[in-house]
């Protein structure tokens, strides 16, 4: 089984990706930086004058998840406007762009997953239609085995139909911890919008800030609460799904 693995913003150098201009993209989780097999997943951002030109991953779910700026993105001729807190779902096979508006800094999350040079895990999801997930429009739960939380199921297979992923953006306010939990199968993250957590992976602490990424390999038991007396407010994803 492969380590839990803290990755930090500040220690990973930026790529401009092919078809990118004026970018910074932080290579955060990849089979080349940490071994995962099942996803790719990136912190991006795109300053003004920059842009994606249009691209297309045949296999890949794909998902861009703003954490500040608005982006203008197309998806297969469709226009969205994505805001803070929004996700934009990408089908598999569809033609794609997103540029910055309003001169400022485009700064979002983007999961590909299977990653685009799978050889092993089969595509799915190929004729859906893409969805901009808004969080004000999304109702918290609070999972098992989780106290004083809430989280967002942003894409999941009841949502918008995903089979590689689960998606979730949430939120633990003081007092509140996610208890010791596995997963045997996923692939596992926890990326950390705001505040600071105290994260346990089989028995090995982490101190997760803002712009940092844990990894959590499948199998490995793991736990995490704020620290600081401030809500955490946090990106998960699970790949493959639990179920």
């Amino acid at each position: 089984m492969s380590k839990a693995v803290l990755r930090k913003l500040a220690e990973i150098d930026s790529v401009c990706p092919p078809l990118h201009h004026v970018t910074d993209a932080f290579p955060i989780l990849t089979n080349a930086s940490v071994g995962v097999e099942h996803v790719e997943f990136f912190l991006t951002e795109i300053h003004p004058g920059g842009e994606a030109e249009t691209d297309i991953h045949p296999i890949s779910e794909h998902a861009y998840f703003v954490i500040s700026g608005v982006g203008e993105s197309y998806v297969d001729g469709e226009k969205f406007i994505i805001n803070p807190s929004e996700c934009l779902y990408i089908p598999p096979n569809c033609k794609h762009s997103i540029k910055p508006v309003g001169g400022q800094t485009v700064r979002f999350l983007v999961f590909m997953t299977p990653p685009r040079n799978s050889e092993t895990i089969k595509a799915s999801g190929e004729g859906q239609k893409p969805v901009l997930r808004k969080l004000a429009e999304i109702d918290s739960v609070c999972p098992p085995l989780h106290h004083n939380t809430d989280a967002f199921p942003i894409l999941t297979k009841a949502s918008v139909g995903v089979e590689h992923v689960e998606f979730f953006l949430t939120e633990i306010h003081p007092g509140g911890e996610a208890e010791t939990d596995v997963h045997p199968i996923s692939e596992h993250a926890y990326f950390m919008v705001s505040g600071q957590g105290e994260a346990y992976v089989d028995g090995e602490k982490f101190i997760v800030g803002p712009s940092e990424c844990l990894y959590i390999p499948p199998g490995a038991k793991h736990s995490i609460k704020p620290i600081g007396g401030q809500t955490i407010r946090f990106v998960v994803f699970m790949a493959p799904p639990r179920q």
